[in-house]
């Protein structure tokens, strides 16, 4: 366990995403080591994704606070790897074309990435998800889960 270690980085799954992007640019800016976590193991991701919004000058070329590696919450391997040593793990990864469906993603991978946490006995572990997530009876709900079949569902579930 990495307890109190300041030098220790937090881990964010998903880092090529919006929300993953924002919590990365969001630890650099506060001087917190990180390690951003995608599928290609490159970032930051291209697109429509502003890091200017969070303050972040977008410096990545020799910054020694950020790590950059692939990692695939699919793979238990790459999970135990990649979040041994870390103080803490943000769980930004959502279901895409690219990356896997709403189970793989939003379920099997959030418990994948959560036990790993208890294996390297990360003491912090955070899930971003939907607000709607708690509300399956409200719109929100109920029209995403149309619009991607299962993806609320899964991402309660996990």
């Amino acid at each position: 366990a990495t307890g109190g270690n300041d030098a220790a980085p937090i881990a964010v799954l998903g880092a090529s995403g919006r929300t993953g992007a924002l919590c990365v640019a969001s630890c650099l800016r506060r001087g917190l080591p990180v390690k951003a976590l995608t599928r290609s193991g490159e970032w930051p991701p291209g697109g429509k994704i502003d890091l200017k919004s969070v303050d972040f000058d977008g410096e990545v070329a020799g910054n020694p606070l950020l790590t950059i590696s692939a990692c695939d919450v699919k793979d238990a391997a790459s999970l135990a790897s990649n979040l041994a040593g870390c103080r803490g793990v943000i769980y930004a990864a959502s279901a895409s074309k690219k990356g896997g469906n709403s189970k793989e993603i939003d379920f099997d991978g959030v418990v994948a990435a959560g036990d790993a946490c208890l294996l390297a006995k990360v003491p912090r572990y955070i899930v971003l998800s939907s607000g709607s997530t708690t509300r399956p009876n409200s719109l929100g709900f109920k029209f995403t889960e149309m619009a991607v079949k299962g993806i609320m569902t899964n991402k309660r579930l996990g």
